[in-house]
């Protein structure tokens, strides 16, 4: 509104820029899960790593395959990190495209509404037909 008066490229220029501008402001919102849905699986993994580091230490220092309830825990604390990064990054993962398509869908009707009100400003519009009342002397 503010540069109504300029020329139809740099009032197209400046509307792209303003609506580019909102659209990466938006999509920075949606980063926090990009990062969580890439973390929380190498964490998962880490903690898998530990447990079966903690099982082949029982096995490594006790005679022969020791105990296997020993060996267990381990393998349990593999297993339980493993499901909770999954846990936690199949969510994010898919509330991240959900917010990214969105946003899509989004920035194509925010560019389409732009384009409409630019082109009522800047291209010439269809007379409409005036009703005239006329009025009759009696």
């Amino acid at each position: 509104v503010e540069h109504r008066q300029q020329p139809y490229a740099v009032v197209s220029r400046l509307t792209g820029d303003l609506a580019s501008l909102e659209l990466r402001r938006h999509q920075q919102k949606a980063y926090a899960l990009a990062i969580v849905a890439t973390v929380a699986p190498i964490v998962g993994l880490l903690g898998t790593v530990v447990g079966m580091i903690e099982a082949f230490h029982v096995i490594a220092y006790s005679e022969g395959m020791g105990n296997p309830a020993l060996l267990a825990g381990g393998i349990s604390k593999a297993l339980v990190n493993t499901a909770a990064g999954l846990t936690v990054a199949l969510p994010a993962l898919g509330m991240h495209h959900y917010f990214k398509h969105r946003l899509a869908m989004l920035g194509m009707e925010l560019e389409k509404q732009i384009n409409a009100l630019i082109n009522l400003r800047f291209l010439p519009q269809p007379e409409t037909p005036v009703l005239r009342v006329v009025q009759h002397a009696h």
